[in-house]
Protein backbone atom coordinates (compact mmCIF):
# COMPACT_ATOMS: atom_id res chain seq x y z
CA UNK A 1 0.00 0.00 0.00
CA UNK A 2 1.66 3.28 -1.07
CA UNK A 3 -0.04 5.04 1.86
CA UNK A 4 1.54 2.86 4.54
CA UNK A 5 -0.46 1.03 7.20
CA UNK A 6 -1.72 1.43 10.78
CA UNK A 7 1.83 1.95 12.05
CA UNK A 8 2.06 4.97 9.74
CA UNK A 9 -1.16 6.38 11.14
CA UNK A 10 -0.41 5.86 14.83
CA UNK A 11 3.18 7.13 14.67
CA UNK A 12 2.09 10.19 12.71
CA UNK A 13 -0.62 10.92 15.29
CA UNK A 14 1.69 10.48 18.29
CA UNK A 15 4.26 12.84 16.79
CA UNK A 16 1.75 15.68 17.02
CA UNK A 17 1.33 15.35 20.79
CA UNK A 18 3.10 17.91 22.98
CA UNK A 19 3.87 15.41 25.75
CA UNK A 20 5.94 13.20 23.44
CA UNK A 21 9.63 13.95 23.99
CA UNK A 22 11.89 15.04 21.10
CA UNK A 23 13.85 11.78 21.48
CA UNK A 24 10.69 9.70 21.17
CA UNK A 25 9.55 11.77 18.20
CA UNK A 26 12.75 10.79 16.37
CA UNK A 27 11.94 7.13 16.99
CA UNK A 28 8.36 7.58 15.85
CA UNK A 29 9.51 9.43 12.75
CA UNK A 30 11.87 6.59 11.82
CA UNK A 31 9.12 4.00 12.33
CA UNK A 32 6.74 6.08 10.23
CA UNK A 33 9.27 6.42 7.42
CA UNK A 34 9.89 2.65 7.40
CA UNK A 35 6.17 1.86 7.29
CA UNK A 36 5.69 4.27 4.40
CA UNK A 37 8.62 2.94 2.39
CA UNK A 38 7.15 -0.35 1.20
CA UNK A 39 9.82 -0.82 -1.48
CA UNK A 40 12.85 -0.29 0.77
CA UNK A 41 14.21 2.87 -0.88
CA UNK A 42 15.56 4.21 2.40
CA UNK A 43 17.52 1.01 3.00
CA UNK A 44 18.79 0.92 -0.60
CA UNK A 45 17.22 -2.51 -1.09
CA UNK A 46 14.68 -1.52 -3.75
CA UNK A 47 16.12 -4.11 -6.08
CA UNK A 48 14.52 -4.53 -9.50
CA UNK A 49 14.48 -7.96 -11.11
CA UNK A 50 13.47 -9.35 -14.48
CA UNK A 51 12.28 -12.62 -12.97
CA UNK A 52 10.79 -11.54 -9.66
CA UNK A 53 8.92 -8.55 -8.20
CA UNK A 54 11.07 -5.88 -6.56
CA UNK A 55 11.75 -5.95 -2.84
CA UNK A 56 8.82 -5.38 -0.47
CA UNK A 57 9.19 -4.07 3.08
CA UNK A 58 6.35 -4.59 5.55
CA UNK A 59 6.42 -2.90 8.96
CA UNK A 60 4.43 -5.40 10.97
CA UNK A 61 4.30 -4.66 14.68
CA UNK A 62 5.74 -2.38 17.37
CA UNK A 63 6.66 -3.86 20.74
CA UNK A 64 7.04 -1.39 23.60
CA UNK A 65 9.34 -2.45 26.44
CA UNK A 66 10.38 -0.64 29.62
CA UNK A 67 13.69 0.64 28.24
CA UNK A 68 13.35 0.44 24.47
CA UNK A 69 10.90 -0.12 21.63
CA UNK A 70 11.15 -2.67 18.86
CA UNK A 71 9.79 -2.59 15.33
CA UNK A 72 9.38 -5.88 13.46
CA UNK A 73 9.67 -5.69 9.71
CA UNK A 74 9.44 -8.35 7.04
CA UNK A 75 11.26 -8.10 3.73
CA UNK A 76 10.57 -10.01 0.56
CA UNK A 77 13.46 -9.80 -1.83
CA UNK A 78 14.36 -11.18 -5.27
CA UNK A 79 17.22 -13.55 -6.06
CA UNK A 80 19.25 -10.62 -7.41
CA UNK A 81 20.42 -9.70 -3.90
CA UNK A 82 21.80 -11.96 -1.18
CA UNK A 83 20.41 -12.09 2.33
CA UNK A 84 23.81 -11.02 3.66
CA UNK A 85 23.89 -7.91 1.47
CA UNK A 86 20.28 -7.12 2.33
CA UNK A 87 21.00 -7.28 6.06
CA UNK A 88 24.16 -5.21 5.64
CA UNK A 89 22.30 -2.37 3.91
CA UNK A 90 19.48 -2.33 6.46
CA UNK A 91 21.92 -2.33 9.38
CA UNK A 92 23.87 0.56 7.89
CA UNK A 93 20.84 2.85 7.83
CA UNK A 94 19.54 1.72 11.21
CA UNK A 95 22.90 2.15 12.95
CA UNK A 96 23.12 5.69 11.60
CA UNK A 97 19.75 6.36 13.28
CA UNK A 98 20.88 4.77 16.55
CA UNK A 99 19.06 1.45 16.16
CA UNK A 100 20.24 -2.14 16.42
CA UNK A 101 19.13 -4.82 13.97
CA UNK A 102 18.58 -8.51 14.55
CA UNK A 103 17.64 -10.93 11.79
CA UNK A 104 15.57 -13.71 13.32
CA UNK A 105 14.54 -15.68 10.24
CA UNK A 106 15.44 -15.90 6.57
CA UNK A 107 13.87 -17.88 3.75
CA UNK A 108 15.82 -17.69 0.54
CA UNK A 109 13.85 -16.67 -2.55
CA UNK A 110 13.76 -18.92 -5.57
CA UNK A 111 12.47 -19.03 -9.13
CA UNK A 112 10.94 -22.02 -10.86
CA UNK A 113 11.82 -22.88 -14.45
CA UNK A 114 8.97 -21.56 -16.60
CA UNK A 115 9.64 -24.42 -19.07
CA UNK A 116 9.02 -27.00 -16.35
CA UNK A 117 6.17 -29.32 -17.40
CA UNK A 118 4.34 -28.77 -14.12
CA UNK A 119 4.46 -24.98 -14.53
CA UNK A 120 3.35 -25.27 -18.14
CA UNK A 121 0.38 -27.52 -17.32
CA UNK A 122 -0.78 -25.44 -14.34
CA UNK A 123 -0.55 -22.25 -16.40
CA UNK A 124 -2.48 -23.84 -19.25
CA UNK A 125 -5.29 -24.93 -16.94
CA UNK A 126 -5.55 -21.54 -15.24
CA UNK A 127 -5.64 -19.67 -18.56
CA UNK A 128 -8.23 -22.02 -20.05
CA UNK A 129 -10.50 -21.72 -17.02
CA UNK A 130 -10.21 -17.93 -16.72
CA UNK A 131 -10.16 -17.11 -20.42
CA UNK A 132 -6.82 -15.35 -20.12
CA UNK A 133 -3.34 -15.72 -21.56
CA UNK A 134 -1.11 -14.85 -18.61
CA UNK A 135 2.48 -15.89 -18.02
CA UNK A 136 3.24 -18.11 -15.04
CA UNK A 137 4.10 -16.65 -11.65
CA UNK A 138 7.31 -18.55 -11.04
CA UNK A 139 8.91 -17.10 -7.90
CA UNK A 140 8.51 -18.27 -4.31
CA UNK A 141 6.22 -16.25 -2.07
CA UNK A 142 4.76 -16.23 1.44
CA UNK A 143 3.57 -19.82 1.89
CA UNK A 144 6.61 -21.10 -0.01
CA UNK A 145 8.45 -20.55 3.29
CA UNK A 146 6.87 -23.74 4.54
CA UNK A 147 6.69 -25.68 1.28
CA UNK A 148 10.17 -25.82 -0.30
CA UNK A 149 10.08 -25.09 -4.05
CA UNK A 150 6.31 -24.74 -3.99
CA UNK A 151 4.42 -23.74 -7.13
CA UNK A 152 2.55 -20.50 -6.61
CA UNK A 153 -0.79 -21.25 -8.16
CA UNK A 154 -4.18 -19.66 -7.65
CA UNK A 155 -6.57 -16.88 -8.46
CA UNK A 156 -4.99 -13.48 -8.95
CA UNK A 157 -5.29 -11.10 -5.99
CA UNK A 158 -6.38 -7.49 -6.17
CA UNK A 159 -9.71 -8.16 -7.89
CA UNK A 160 -11.93 -6.87 -5.09
CA UNK A 161 -15.52 -5.75 -5.74
CA UNK A 162 -15.61 -2.20 -7.10
CA UNK A 163 -18.29 -1.26 -4.56
CA UNK A 164 -15.58 -0.96 -1.86
CA UNK A 165 -13.90 2.43 -1.41
CA UNK A 166 -10.24 2.77 -2.32
CA UNK A 167 -7.48 2.83 0.28
CA UNK A 168 -8.45 -0.27 2.25
CA UNK A 169 -6.12 -3.08 1.38
CA UNK A 170 -3.14 -3.26 -0.90
CA UNK A 171 -1.46 -6.30 -2.38
CA UNK A 172 -4.10 -8.64 -0.94
CA UNK A 173 -7.09 -6.65 -2.11
CA UNK A 174 -9.57 -4.52 -0.22
CA UNK A 175 -10.25 -6.03 3.22
CA UNK A 176 -8.89 -9.36 1.90
CA UNK A 177 -12.23 -9.71 0.12
CA UNK A 178 -13.01 -12.36 -2.48
CA UNK A 179 -16.29 -13.08 -4.25
CA UNK A 180 -18.14 -16.38 -3.98
CA UNK A 181 -17.96 -16.76 -7.77
CA UNK A 182 -14.16 -16.48 -7.70
CA UNK A 183 -13.97 -19.08 -4.92
CA UNK A 184 -16.10 -21.48 -6.95
CA UNK A 185 -13.94 -20.93 -10.02
CA UNK A 186 -10.84 -21.50 -7.91
CA UNK A 187 -12.18 -24.86 -6.70
CA UNK A 188 -12.75 -25.97 -10.30
CA UNK A 189 -9.23 -24.88 -11.28
CA UNK A 190 -7.65 -26.72 -8.35
CA UNK A 191 -9.67 -29.86 -9.09
CA UNK A 192 -8.43 -29.93 -12.69
CA UNK A 193 -4.90 -29.18 -11.53
CA UNK A 194 -4.88 -32.09 -9.07
CA UNK A 195 -6.10 -34.48 -11.75
CA UNK A 196 -3.39 -33.27 -14.16
CA UNK A 197 -0.65 -33.50 -11.52
CA UNK A 198 -1.66 -37.10 -10.93
CA UNK A 199 -0.99 -37.83 -14.63
CA UNK A 200 2.47 -36.26 -14.78
CA UNK A 201 5.48 -38.54 -14.58
CA UNK A 202 7.51 -36.89 -11.84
Amino acid sequence: DPNGNMITKITSALMTLDKVSPEDKKILEFYRDISLDTKGHMFNIDVESELMPSSVVFAKVIEDFSQYSELEIRVRFPIDITHEELEKRIKKVCFEKGFEVECTMCHKPYVNDDKNIVVEELTKIANEMTGTDKKPYINGSTYAHYLPNAYIFGLQAGSAPSSFPEGRGGAHGIDESVSIDRLKLGMKIYARALLKLNEIDW
